[in-house]
């Protein structure tokens, strides 16, 4: 029985990667035919190569990094570590001494293909920050040119978060490590940790913090292209609230990053935890509550006198993206040398002037020309031209086909034969 899970159990994940394989391959020249019928073999190639590249390079870069601190980690424990076989640590520890090397290789194997994974479908995102470049238009705020919000923006972001996914994904890897092989001993007062596991973990924590800031840095930009707001972009509240709070929270990051850095030389970690703290409840008071405040009890009292420059900043934007900066208004009397017999004439010829919208008009045809409950008008009505009267001209008439709207029915209706036939 043995001898025969021995030879199943590896051909049966070799079957498994054999199909997976198949799968992306089928994929994968699926594209490469469809792509080379229209004529556009180059983009896919440039497609698949980058996908690759970007799978390759960031995948391993992450899958390697976690790896080195699991390894250092493990040359990090303690030489006797404690044995009490009652401790879950110790249970473990005996499970994965035999096969630290192949789990260590798996665990890689596995972080790797999940990272590659994420970092290939952002493909398109590279390829705008590789080949992007400026609009020769700066925003209003922050002097940037439009094209580093729609090509560089988004990498950088990506580059932010994934960048702090390795050292959270690395940060409990290695304190699991250092659980297991008794660097890290909970005591009757708390967690106890060896003098290499503290000096492991400030680095990896102060590493999370810097990149923290760099986070807030990019906040500070994403403030000019947010939605949400009484117009896109930076509103009142964003500039006098939000804004100072990034730049604040910047300086404390990067001094609670310096806190965990020390702790290397002052074997202690009270430092960095104030300074840990110190942040949290920043940014839970400067960004939160303090826009939050600001926009209750200063902007929306008085909306359109604090929001009249983000506004017309908004506009001028929108008329630069339809290129109409340029239009320019004129003021002229509404006069005419006509008539009154020939206009009279002149709108009899014109019997075509529209009078009713037919995006409006929805909800008068649905009272006028509903019957049963069932029946319904579309939202947007259509326009067709008819002689309504013999020996005059064609003119416009909003027309509608009334159709079915099985809402309308009750629920003892709702059968098989009304609902599809």
């Amino acid at each position: 029985m043995d001898r025969r899970r021995r030879v199943l159990v590896p051909t049966l994940v070799t079957l498994a990667v054999l199909l997976f394989l198949g799968s992306v391959f089928m994929s994968v020249w699926t594209d490469r035919l469809w792509f080379k019928s229209v004529g556009y073999s180059e983009v896919f190639r440039t497609v698949l190569v980058t996908k690759v590249a970007l799978f390759a390079g960031l995948g391993l870069l992450f899958g390697l990094f976690v790896a080195a601190n699991i390894f250092l980690a493990y040359r990090l424990r303690p030489a006797a570590p404690p044995i009490r076989r009652d401790d879950p640590a110790f249970r473990y520890r005996v499970a994965l001494t035999p096969v630290r090397i192949p789990v260590l290789v798996a665990v890689t194997v596995v972080i790797t293909g999940f990272a590659g994974s994420v970092a290939a479908s952002r493909w398109d995102t590279f390829q705008l920050w590789r080949k992007g470049g400026s609009f020769g238009i700066k925003d209003a705020e922050f002097k940037k040119d439009v094209g580093f919000y729609v090509f560089d923006y988004p990498w950088l972001r990506f580059l932010s978060s994934y960048s702090f996914a390795i050292i959270v994904v690395s940060l409990l890897a290695v304190v699991f490590v250092h659980y297991v092989w008794g660097a890290i001993r909970f005591a009757g007062r708390g967690p106890v940790l060896t003098r290499a596991a503290q000096v492991q973990l400030s680095v990896l924590i102060g590493l999370g913090v810097l990149l923290r800031a760099f986070g807030y840095w990019l906040d500070r930009f994403a403030l000019a292209i947010k939605s949400g707001g009484v117009v896109d972009g930076a509103t009142y509240t964003d500039i006098h609230a939000r804004l100072p709070a990034r730049n604040i929270l910047i300086i404390v990051a990067i001094l609670c990053a310096l806190l965990f850095f020390s702790a290397i030389v002052i074997r202690s970690w009270v430092l960095p935890g104030i300074g840990l703290g110190l942040m949290l409840l920043t940014s839970v008071l400067l960004g939160g509550i303090w826009p939050y405040a600001m926009q209750s009890f200063q902007v929306n009292p008085s909306e359109p006198d604090k929001e009249g420059p983000y506004i017309s900043r908004n506009i001028e934007a929108t008329r630069q993206a339809y290129d109409v900066a340029d239009a320019q208004s004129e003021q002229y009397q509404a006069k005419t040398t006509l008539t009154p017999k020939e206009l009279n004439a002149s709108a009899e010829s014109r019997v075509s002037s529209r009078l009713l919208d037919p995006t409006l008009v929805s909800e008068a045809f649905q009272q006028l020309q509903q019957v049963r409950g069932y029946y319904t008008v579309p939202k947007t009505l259509d326009v067709d031209r008819y002689v309504l009267d013999k020996g005059q001209q064609p003119q416009d008439v909003i027309i509608a086909a009334r159709e079915l709207n099985l809402a309308g029915l009750q629920p003892s209706q709702r059968n098989w034969n009304n609902d599809h036939t």
